[in-house]
C-alpha cells in the first residue's frame, strides 16, 4: 500500500489538518481491504481525533469516519462498539443532514 499522499500532505499541512485526516482515512479504509483491520482502526482513530478538533464534534465528514470505524470493528469481532459507532454516526448525519439523505441508511445497514 502507498501512503505517499499521505506523507506529502503532512510535510506542507499542520498535523492537525482535516485534509490531513481525510488522507488518513482514505489509508484506514484501504488497510481494512487489505484485511489488515487492526491497522485500519489505528489510522481511522486518528483521522477521528484531527476531524474532532479542525471541524468540531457534530460535522457530517467526521461521522463518515465513525461510522467507517464501525465498519472495521465489524470486521474485528467486536459488535457492541461497531454498534455504538453506528448509532453515533446515524446522531450526527440526522442532526446535520436531510432525513433522506443517502448516508442515513448506512448505518442502519450496520445496526
Amino acid at each position: 500500500m502507498n501512503q505517499k499522499g499521505l506523507l506529502a500532505k503532512r510535510s506542507v499541512l499542520p498535523a492537525d489538518h482535516w485534509d490531513v485526516a481525510l488522507s488518513q482515512g482514505n489509508v484506514a479504509t484501504a488497510l481494512q481491504a487489505l484485511g489488515r483491520n487492526a491497522e485500519a482502526l489505528e489510522q481511522n482513530q486518528r483521522a477521528i481525533e484531527i476531524l474532532e478538533r479542525a471541524l468540531g464534534r457534530q460535522h457530517p465528514d467526521l461521522a463518515l469516519h465513525i461510522h467507517n470505524r464501525g465498519e472495521i470493528r465489524l470486521a474485528l469481532g467486536q459488535a457492541p462498539a461497531a454498534r455504538a459507532d453506528f448509532e453515533q454516526a446515524l446522531a450526527i448525519w440526522k442532526g446535520e443532514l436531510p432525513p433522506d439523505h443517502l448516508y442515513n441508511s448506512y448505518p442502519l445497514t450496520g445496526i
